[in-house]
């Protein structure tokens, strides 16, 4: 309903990068609405098949409720970039990975999913709609950009006794 959406405040995307096993990681930031939106991508090279212009991006999302009441996740929305900038379009989307998460303020919901695409390269964008639970009011949240590029390429080394592995 667009008359109870509420507006969005200031934005603020951040990105920090770091290494696990060799291969360069990022994580992208974005601030809306007292909501702190992450996005961890990186390749999962034994799912993808170069020869076969198939490229599987795995991502962790961190969704921080900095506000000073309840949200619950309602929908997501994503565009998706790929090669040579050929657009695909994901709208709404029902929660998140068959969740509808209640993150109480200071709280924080993570998960992981993937996005097949038939090229190297590309970026991820997008927002998730949620509800504030006192007010009722439907509100959005950005997705930061995300680049998705090879050389973010991870496989996790299978040692049983390492626990540093991000899967």
């Amino acid at each position: 309903n667009q008359r109870n959406l509420k507006r969005p405040t200031k934005n603020l995307d951040l990105v920090q990068s770091y290494s696990v096993y060799g291969a360069m990681l990022y994580t992208y930031t974005a601030i809306t609405n007292k909501i702190l939106v992450s996005a961890t991508p990186y390749l999962i090279k034994e799912k993808s098949r170069p020869k076969d212009q198939h490229f599987v991006y795995a991502y962790h999302i961190r969704i921080k409720n900095d506000g000073e009441t309840p949200i619950i996740l309602q929908r997501r929305f994503w565009r998706i970039r790929h090669g040579k900038n050929k657009q695909e379009e994901i709208l709404g989307g029902e929660g998140v990975v068959g969740q509808y998460p209640q993150i109480n303020p200071g709280e924080e919901f993570e998960y992981q999913s993937f996005c097949p695409i038939p090229s190297p390269f590309g970026s991820m964008r997008g927002h998730f709609q949620f509800i504030d639970k006192s007010s009722a009011l439907t509100f959005r949240a950005d997705i930061p950009l995300v680049f998705l590029r090879p050389d973010q390429a991870f496989t996790p080394d299978p040692r049983p006794n390492d626990h540093n592995i991000i899967a």
